[in-house]
């Protein structure tokens, strides 16, 4: 996700609970890769400050000197190695690319043709800038000539195949009851503020983000033709339908249950839901086959279909052109770019200037394409001795995990055993995959960016609809290899490291074990502890969405997690603004965990069960010191102040203060006292897994 992209947070990502993501950014570890290199070296202490106890703040005690001098580049909205790794992964993406451009002999429908000639296309920025407009007057003569309410959501359907996702989102995906089956999933959407939350706040940034919002608004009117009065208008009239539809969202935190989401309907059972909606013909042009969907929130298409009747048509024209081009700004000419990147990228996240072009150009060939741009980036950039590697530390992790599970005296043994047998099947995707998504019927030239742009939409979307009613390919990955991310899939019981995030700092297989298993080994750790997180623990080994704890100790786990809550809501994440408890609880389970997992799965090692010192560091100071060094972050304010709100992930001191603050051989490692500002007495140290 780009950092312009923060309108988009609200969209569910289906049985995927992610575990970092763009804004979540990593800190200072060496990532020297000379084998010759001491291997106490790759742990880098740079940012240490002396004059901080371990004890009060962990995090400032390794961050702090980095964090005092280190400066946001203005095309940034933070800085940290996370976002220095991304911007490596780029350059090695650009590097790709731009081979591929200079491979002219490349045979047409080859990965290099295809890769090359995207690239290309959004490259060549004198065709782009003298169409303007141009080739979005299709679709807006389509709205124009609109002429009922009646046309609304066939309209809205059809336009999803070309990516123009508006009013609602559609995805398919593992039903949740029956993970052998793939389901397709109607959930909210049709705002342009990050959450609905955003249109009913009074506080004064609150109030000043809504002003600007529709400024921005008025500017997309003011950029197809229309006088600034007129444009004003037209934009309070958009801003009140998406204020009338974010009524019928659900709460970020109301997002995160997943039986209040899964609300499975028959044709019969949508249509009394929504009266005022054709779902016949609006199934028809989504190209849909299918007796029932899944809807996630019923109350959200009970308000959409209110507003099909109490709208006027000519109302409905303006919501539907302004989020049309909002969803194609970024291919459009300049002055569209910029207005779209001003709220988004600067307004909203804090960034200063726009990234350069042939950033944003490998970003959308990777989005776009990724699983044939990844074949070159694996190619060329990826160590398979990595994957041995981590299938290594994945072997000890869960072995670490099964103990905990065994030793747990808080959970019955029928609920252990089950437990037990959904971690021995957990499943691995590391680097990238086995099989590779054919791309064989998308045809891609070089030059006209904007065609390019339609013609990958529409195969993705042909994709992805021909999956419903149809077996899951387990072997499908949901991001690409170039990505800097990992994340556990709870209708796959599924781990995932993509290739972008097994390289330094993250993982470096000449590191010693202290800075592999605080590092990659905590991120393993984090990615296992979701299938038993208060959302993961509610899907079964095969990944449905079934009940297999006993009352009694759903009970125990759910007084527990209250703990998690309490502890984290009494943060603060910037000014007044404090952490959510209940938004980022699956997260702070995750950490917690996590780091424990981890921990006890380096002390089966050589250098954990020694503990020498290396370069003035215990090992086991080692790993804590690895593990709080990769969340050194900084980050712009603006961005800081959004991402509380909709975030499910703490912000990144508390990551380490949270989970640190519990683990009694972080005490130990760093003799932290009574005195010491992290204490917790032993009776209010949580521990869950």
């Amino acid at each position: 996700m780009q950092p312009d992209e923060i309108n988009k947070l609200s969209v569910i990502m289906k049985n995927v609970i992610w575990s970092f993501t763009i804004f979540i950014c990593l800190a200072i570890i060496c990532s020297c890769n000379n084998p010759q290199e001491p291997r106490g070296k790759f742990l880098s202490i740079s940012g240490l400050d002396v004059n901080t106890r371990p004890g009060d703040n962990f995090f400032q005690y390794v961050n702090k000197t980095w964090l005092d001098s280190a400066k946001i580049p203005p095309t940034q909205i933070g800085v940290g190695s996370f976002f220095s790794l991304a911007i490596k992964s780029r350059e090695a993406l650009k590097e790709v690319c731009e081979e591929a451009v200079r491979n002219h002999q490349a045979s047409l429908g080859s990965v290099e043709q295809r890769v090359g000639d995207l690239y290309a296309s959004f490259m060549d920025s004198l065709s782009i800038e003298e169409k303007g407009i141009k080739p979005l007057l299709p679709v807006l003569k389509k709205i124009e000539n609109i002429k009922s309410n009646a046309e609304i959501m066939p309209f809205v359907a059809s336009e999803m195949q070309n990516g123009n996702s508006l009013l609602y989102n559609l995805s398919v995906g593992a039903d949740d009851r029956n993970a052998e089956v793939n389901v397709a999933f109607f959930n909210q959407g049709g705002i342009g503020l990050p959450d609905r939350d955003y249109y009913f706040r009074n506080d004064p940034q609150t109030q000043k983000l809504q002003l600007q919002y529709q400024q921005y608004l008025t500017k997309l009117f003011v950029l197809t033709g229309d006088d600034s009065l007129k444009a004003s208008a037209s934009a309070n009239t958009v801003y009140e339908i998406e204020k009338r539809i974010a009524n019928g969202h659900f709460t970020n935190i109301e997002l995160r249950d997943p039986l209040k989401n899964y609300n499975k309907l028959g044709r019969a059972q949508l249509q009394m839901l929504s009266q005022f909606i054709d779902w016949k013909s609006t199934f028809e042009n989504m190209m849909l086959i299918a007796d029932s969907v899944v809807v996630g929130q019923p109350k959200f298409f009970t308000e959409v279909g209110k507003l099909l009747k109490s709208v006027t048509t000519d109302q409905w024209r303006l919501y539907l052109k302004a989020g049309t081009i909002t969803n194609y700004a970024f291919a459009l000419s300049k002055p569209f770019v910029d207005a779209r990147y001003e709220f988004y990228g600067k307004v909203l996240s804090g960034q200063q200037q726009q990234k350069p072009r042939w950033e944003r150009a490998v970003v959308y060939v990777d989005n776009g394409i990724g699983e044939l741009v990844g074949q070159l980036y694996v190619k060329k950039y990826f160590d398979e001795k990595a994957k041995k590697k981590m299938m290594e530390m994945i072997d000890n992790i869960q072995r670490s995990y099964e103990k905990h599970i065994r030793s747990l005296d808080w959970m019955s043994d029928s609920t252990k055993t089950r437990a037990l047998a959904k971690l021995s099947t957990f499943k691995r995707k590391i680097g990238y995959p086995d099989k590779w998504k054919k791309y064989d019927t998308l045809k891609i030239s070089m030059d006209n960016y904007f065609q390019n742009l339609i013609r990958i939409n529409k195969f993705n979307y042909a994709e992805m609809i021909s999956k419903a009613g149809k077996p899951v390919d387990k072997s499908e990955w949901q991001l690409s290899p170039p990505t800097v991310n990992a994340f556990y899939n709870a209708g796959g019981n599924e781990i995932m490291f993509l290739a972008g995030i097994l390289q330094p700092p993250f993982f470096n297989p000449l590191a010693d074990e202290a800075v592999n298993y605080g590092g990659i080994g905590m991120v393993i750790g984090h990615e296992l502890t979701h299938g038993f997180d208060d959302e993961g623990r509610q899907y079964d080994k095969d990944g449905n969405l079934k009940d297999w704890w006993t009352k009694k100790d759903a009970e125990k786990f759910n007084l527990k997690s209250k703990a998690v809550i309490d502890q984290y809501n009494q943060y603060v994440a910037i000014d007044t603004f404090h952490v959510n408890g209940e938004l980022t609880l699956g997260e702070n389970i995750a950490d917690i965990g996590g780091l424990a997992i981890a921990f006890d799965a380096f002390k089966m090692t050589e250098q954990g069960r020694a503990n020498k010192l290396l370069d003035g560091f215990t090992a086991d100071q080692r790993f804590f010191l690895s593990f709080g060094t990769i969340w050194g972050i900084k980050l712009k304010d603006e961005f800081m102040k959004a991402t509380v709100h909709t975030d499910v992930h703490s912000p990144a001191e508390y990551r380490v203060l949270g989970p640190l603050s519990n683990f009694t051989p972080f005490y130990e490692a760093f003799d932290v006292k009574e005195s010491n500002t992290m204490w917790r007495p032993v009776t209010d140290r949580i521990v869950i897994w």
